[in-house]
């Protein structure tokens, strides 16, 4: 078997990277998607952008492939902006793994969480919206602790107007690829 491995200084900046937009000086506004990390920046180029990790209740999608956060709107559960704003003052995002705690958050709607969408959206010289088109997202799984679900909660039930927080989300990157 051949492996991979990746130094931990060239792992940090990819990591640091795919969380924040660094790429954005001089990139024109349709093109900026490209250059858009999972934690939007504030203002700027980044104005057109929104990303956000939201709780959802139903049937997962079998993968990337919404389009825009609308076509699953009444899915939707509890919305984590995911812009500096709500996460920098908790997050170490140029470390492996990521360790991410929110803001505390209201429910909008009640039901059981199965899945969670991570979606950075937007689109050109508009501010974002939930018919904005997704760029990036990752789609995973919710369910109990110990469950081995991707986004592991002491309790799935979700109760519109209650307040929730992400705790300590942990992301960790390979540093070794082996094929």
């Amino acid at each position: 078997m051949s492996s991979i491995e990746v130094s931990p200084a060239y792992l940090t900046a990819m990591v640091s990277r795919i969380f924040r937009q660094t790429d954005s000086a001089g990139v024109n506004v349709s093109e900026a998607h490209a250059g858009a990390g999972l934690l939007i920046p504030n203002g700027g180029i980044a104005s057109a952008f929104g990303s956000a990790i939201i709780l959802m209740k139903g049937t997962p999608p079998a993968g990337p492939s919404l389009g825009n956060i609308s076509a699953r709107a009444s899915d939707v559960l509890v919305r984590f902006p995911a812009n500096l704003t709500y996460w920098t003052q908790y997050a170490n995002y140029t470390t492996n793994p990521v360790n991410l705690t929110s803001v505390y958050q209201f429910a909008t709607a009640s039901g059981i969480a199965t899945w969670f969408l991570w979606a950075v959206y937007g689109s050109s010289g508009a501010p974002p919206s939930d018919t904005s088109p997704i760029y990036h997202e990752i789609v995973g799984t919710v369910g109990l602790a110990g469950s081995g679900a991707d986004l592991e909660m002491v309790d799935t039930n979700i109760v519109n107007g209650v307040t929730y927080q992400i705790a300590n989300l942990k992301i960790q990157f390979p540093t070794i690829w082996t094929y």
